[in-house]
């Protein structure tokens, strides 16, 4: 058997067989992590060697220094593994390797762009939504089985939202799973749903802001942008408000945008910090190997 040992903080949440992601202090035995067996899990003294990796954007995860982490080079354009002892910690050269995570293609009642697009109008309280003609093959047999009413102009299909649907729009205030964990060419989707809906950028172009998010739809829709690699944060501003702001990259190209035409600004790589730190406490996790990464945690580092 090709097992292997990994010490981690205990708030550290890693990505399951489920696709949930759970803090590896309360993982049971049950539990098994994504793409290989969770053969034990136990809380433990620390080794001695553990180090916290801060990325650029606030995130932060613990684990000890013999473990390895996939980084990209920027200077050559590769990606390269590393033991986390071993990473100069102060190489400018250096990024946080994100990748896509892909989940498997569900079949989805409502077309997910068009899902998108309804999430954030119920903020507005709109009656109405206008979409070009481009788009009509996107969203108009989803129109339909909503029994939505619309009409077909010359330049555009206007649809009208019921009473019914904005009041059941406006009692749900998270995304399903079946959204959250599917294809990645669906979850891209919803996020251009989202975005067209309503967004901004800022005036220097640094950034998508998507605002007027409550809590909980907050971190449903952080969960969808980092798992398909995307560098984010997100702030509470007021009255229960939460505010994303999505930073440019290469990827940005990927989201099929229908309505708004952003021209967001390549941001720097990915950089990051590692401080050896002093913890009295670990959780031990013991895995069987069948995939060629060992962990994958909250934000989306392969280790």
């Amino acid at each position: 058997m090709n097992s292997e040992k990994i010490y981690m903080g205990a708030d550290t949440s890693i990505l399951l067989s489920n696709y949930d992601f759970k803090k590896v202090s309360e993982l049971t035995e049950s539990d098994q992590t994504y793409g290989n067996k969770l053969i034990k899990s136990e809380r433990v003294k620390s080794p001695g060697d553990m180090y916290r990796i801060i990325t650029k954007y606030g995130n932060s995860f613990v684990i000890n220094g013999d473990s390895s982490i996939l980084i990209y080079k920027n200077s050559i354009k590769c990606i390269i593994r590393r033991k986390v002892k071993e990473i100069p910690h102060n190489d400018i050269d250096l990024s946080i390797y994100k990748a896509n995570i892909e989940f498997p293609r569900l079949n989805l009642p409502i077309q997910p762009y068009l899902f998108g697009f309804l999430l954030r109008i119920r903020s507005k309280n709109r009656r109405f939504i206008r979409f070009s003609n481009f788009s009509k093959i996107f969203i108009i047999s989803s129109i339909r089985k909503l029994k939505l009413k619309y009409f077909t102009l010359k330049d555009y299909i206007l649809v009208v939202i019921s009473r019914r649907i904005l009041k059941s729009l406006i009692q749900n205030d998270s995304i399903p799973n079946i959204y959250k964990k599917n294809s990645i060419s669906n979850r891209l989707e919803l996020v251009a749903g989202i975005i067209d809906s309503e967004s901004s950028c800022d005036p220097l172009n640094k950034f998508i802001e998507i605002k007027g998010l409550k809590k909980n739809l907050c971190r449903d829709i952080y969960s969808v942008l980092t798992s398909l690699g995307f560098n984010i944060t997100y702030r509470y501003n007021f009255m229960d408000q939460w505010i994303i702001n999505l930073y440019g990259s290469d990827k940005l190209s990927n989201i099929p945008m229908l309505v708004k035409k952003y021209n967001i600004e390549p941001s720097t790589p990915n950089h990051f910090r590692i401080i050896k730190i002093n913890s009295s406490e670990a959780v031990l996790l013991e895995i069987e190997k069948t995939n060629q990464f060992s962990i994958i945690t909250n934000d989306f580092f392969y280790i």
